[in-house]
């Protein structure tokens, strides 16, 4: 499990920190942000603003009995990888958040998404796109389909959206 950039700009390991520095390495070159998070209990008390696990579904039930008493929820945005939040907490909720300071109504916004995590604020806002090859509990979500990323989707609605079609 890590957690997103908390109070000092790195990533916490709580299991296979080895392996997750060396993961985190290859894939981008800087595996000196990633630190032993196991003895870091601050993340017990005081949650960080995100979190997210690579671990296979069977580790979900470990997790659970150690820290089952944080109420957390894991919502899968692809196999093995989750989003680890806490109750209540979403992207919708977020957004809910910011259009309390904005004075913005849901029906307003438009959100695009291609996963599992995304369905709370593709139900949340007006008009919401799905990813041709995102998940089926997305594209159930969603108000609409869009071209897969692949295909430029996330352009395509933009310039139909806000350039009418215009290249």
């Amino acid at each position: 499990i890590g957690t997103d950039l908390h109070d000092r700009g790195s990533y916490y390991a709580y299991v296979e920190y080895k392996h997750m520095r060396d993961f985190y390495h290859q894939a981008t070159g800087h595996g000196e942000h990633i630190v032993d998070g196991e003895d870091q209990d601050r993340h017990l008390e005081d949650m960080p603003v995100g979190a997210f696990a690579i671990m296979p579904p069977h580790a979900l039930q470990e997790f659970e009995e150690r820290y089952g008493y944080l109420n957390l929820q894991f919502v899968s945005y692809r196999p093995g990888y989750y989003d680890v939040i806490q109750q209540n907490v979403n992207k919708a909720s977020g957004v809910q958040h910011l259009l309390n300071h904005t004075g913005w109504k849901p029906e307003e916004l438009v959100s695009m998404g291609d996963n599992d995590n995304d369905v709370p604020l593709m139900q949340f806002v007006g008009l919401s796109y799905c990813m041709a090859d995102g998940s089926e509990q997305a594209k159930a979500a969603a108000t609409r389909i869009a071209p897969s990323a692949e295909e430029e989707g996330v352009r395509v609605v933009l310039e139909q959206l806000f350039l009418n079609g215009a290249e």
